[in-house]
């Protein structure tokens, strides 16, 4: 039996999620603020790029908040 890294567990989970993401800067939907654009997207429906793009900031954070632990 395969075990899934921690990338894989987060990109099934996000394709699956109904959370928003900007297409522009990648930042999650929080009201309206973050570079100015206003055109969100599931991520699912993001480019491959712009998915790659938060999976890797969304990993690099967790490493960096374990490492603080």
């Amino acid at each position: 039996m395969k075990v899934k890294t921690f990338r894989e567990q987060l990109h099934e989970e996000l394709m699956k999620d109904s959370r928003e993401f900007c297409a522009y800067c990648g930042t999650e939907r929080h009201g309206f603020g973050c570079c100015g654009e206003v055109h969100y997207e599931t991520f699912a429906d993001l480019s491959e790029e712009d998915q790659k793009y938060i999976l890797d900031e969304t990993v690099a954070d967790e490493l960096e908040r374990l490492a603080k632990q």
